[in-house]
């Protein structure tokens, strides 16, 4: 579809906003001004000292409400490395996280009854995550490992799909990941079903676009068209879970599950969630049941890392997934893990350094070869897009088509399909000045199309030099 994409429906266009400063009624430069700020500034010291007092005292009483719930979810029988003492996150830490089906919490919950038929003979790990905080909280990973991936689980023979370990409790799942990558696992936290939809729905639900239909009767979700939408509790499991109409299988469902953490990280910092009192009651309640957390995972621990959290850009937080490759042995589906590429991944973690090239999602931090595009001349000039897409492919990009648009345009636009916010915003780095439209209508096909307007069509035919 060749049209100016400003024009699409289910496409919105982010702002920049600007303020503009101001003097409040009755200042100096009016008579009397003076008396009545100095007043006035008498009055506002007198309520701050007041309402401090107030919020001090509710910090308290939350504190310790939140902190007394948090506890419940505490297992004194769960094995973890122990960091050196000192404050928190200032070496590196790693968080193993698990998301659940424990039959006790999802029996009898009449919003699951979707899933009871779902693979529940013997209780699995549906999602397993590794978060890695960087040192001082400088950053964070999170290592996705698919659940069939094959594995050796310490004291059974023979090989296994990794989630089986779950049967033999978190020690278990804690040591096989241990074995498997070397790293030691400082934090334990587990989520079920029915704790993941209370969280979400604590925190008001995430808005989400999806950029085709869903029909899943294992995971119970149903999108009839592409589109942005309100995701609630019960929603949002459906799409984290579901499996078997994706036709990348567990990988499909890592992408879903990490570009859903991404999306829920944006609404807790968009909401100011931690001066947010309500919600972190909500929040709170939410954790009573269904999370368990080893001894020493600290409700301070949560707050040191939640307040890094808030001063995380997009840059600061990577995904990946367990290099591996889908392979059938002896009748019984199973990801066969690249060995030399994990075992990179791996290391560069517990050296706490950049990561190498292995193991991208879509919601991994991108690099110019991780985004393909389609570029098309919406300016007066001709041969500004044949220009600007020799220069884009000079830098790492990867063009597939070079065409005219509809209609002009005097400022360039980026439009990107949803999942693909990184790679858009990596592109804005080359047209700072680009207007970013995320829409459902352009399909599976690139990531993002960039039509080039009158405002920059002129540059690249000046110069030849790669734009970075």
């Amino acid at each position: 579809m060749n049209s100016d994409l400003s024009s699409l429906p289910n496409a919105s266009s982010s702002k920049r906003r600007r303020t503009r400063g101001g003097g409040p009624p009755g200042g100096p430069g009016r008579p009397g001004g003076r008396f009545r700020w100095k007043r006035f500034g008498k009055i506002v010291a007198i309520m701050s000292l007041i309402i401090g007092l107030l919020a001090a005292g509710t910090g308290v009483a939350v504190w310790k409400y939140v902190n007394d719930k948090f506890e419940e979810g505490i297992d004194p029988t769960i094995e973890t490395d122990t960091l050196p003492p000192a404050k928190p996150i200032t070496e590196p830490l790693n968080i193993l996280v698990l998301g659940s089906d424990r039959r006790d919490v999802v029996e009898g919950q009449g919003d699951l009854r979707q899933f009871k038929g779902d693979e529940l003979g013997g209780q699995r790990s549906d999602t397993i995550m590794l978060i890695h905080i960087r040192r001082g909280g400088a950053g964070a990973v999170g290592l996705s490992f698919p659940r069939d991936l094959r594995v050796k689980i310490p004291g059974r023979s023979g090989h296994s799909k990794i989630n089986a370990a779950y049967q033999g409790g978190p020690n278990l799942v804690i040591e096989t990941i241990r074995e498997l990558t070397g790293l030691p696992i400082h934090h334990y936290v587990e989520v079920n079903y029915s704790s993941f939809q209370r969280i979400v729905n604590a925190v008001g639900g995430v808005n989400l676009c999806v950029t085709k239909s869903y029909a899943d009767a294992q995971s119970g979700l149903y999108i009839d068209k592409p589109g942005c939408y309100d995701f609630d509790g019960n929603k949002a499991l459906s799409f984290v879970r579901m499996r078997k109409s994706d036709p990348e299988g567990d990988f499909g469902r890592i992408k879903r599950q990490q570009l859903f953490i991404r999306e829920l990280m944006t609404k807790l910092k968009s909401i100011g969630f931690l001066i947010d009192i309500p919600r972190v009651l909500r929040l709170a309640n939410a954790v009573r049941e269904g999370i368990v957390m080893d001894k020493n995972f600290s409700l301070g621990l949560v707050r040191s890392i939640a307040n890094k959290l808030a001063g995380y850009g997009d840059s600061n937080v990577d995904f990946r997934t367990v290099p591996g490759d889908n392979k059938l042995i002896s009748g019984a589906a199973y990801v066969v893990m690249r060995d030399e590429e994990a075992t990179a991944l791996f290391d560069a973690i517990a050296a706490d350094a950049p990561l190498p090239d292995v193991g991208k999602t879509s919601a991994s931090i991108p690099g110019p070869s991780d985004v393909l595009l389609d570029i098309r001349n919406a300016s007066s000039i001709g041969g500004a897009a044949r220009a600007w897409a020799d220069k884009l492919k000079d830098a790492g990009y990867r063009i597939r088509l070079v065409e005219n648009a509809d209609k002009p345009r005097s400022r360039t636009q980026i439009a990107y399909v949803p999942g693909a916010e990184l790679k858009a915003n990596l592109l804005a780095e080359v047209f700072p000045e680009a207007e970013l439209v995320r829409s459902v209508n352009l399909g599976n096909v690139v990531d993002c199309v960039v039509l080039i307007g009158q405002d920059v069509a002129a540059e690249a035919l000046a110069s030849p030099s790669p734009s970075n």
